[in-house]
């Protein structure tokens, strides 16, 4: 049996203000789920600007867990119409 599903996908441009960055991303998922995507891919690297251009030891500070805040922006298996979004 086919199941439609709709996707999304969201780009953004980001600074150093990662605080400002996680919003951004979770107004966009929040956007995208409103929208009816039931998946909402964003960019690789939503959090800070693209920084592997440049090799500079101080972008490990960056580093966070695998499965930590900014890895799971809805909470898996809980539909986006419930209103959660946690990307901190």
């Amino acid at each position: 049996m086919a199941r439609e599903v709709t996707l999304a996908a969201a780009q953004s441009a980001c600074n150093w203000d990662i605080p400002a960055n996680l919003d951004t991303a979770e107004r966009l998922v929040r956007e995208a789920a409103g929208r009816g995507a039931l998946i909402v891919l964003l960019q690789e690297m939503f959090a800070t600007p693209y920084f592997p251009i440049t090799q500079d030891s101080r972008h490990f500070d960056l580093a966070g867990p695998a499965e930590g805040a900014r890895s799971s922006p809805v909470s898996a298996g809980r539909p986006a119409s419930s209103g959660s979004c946690s990307l901190r």
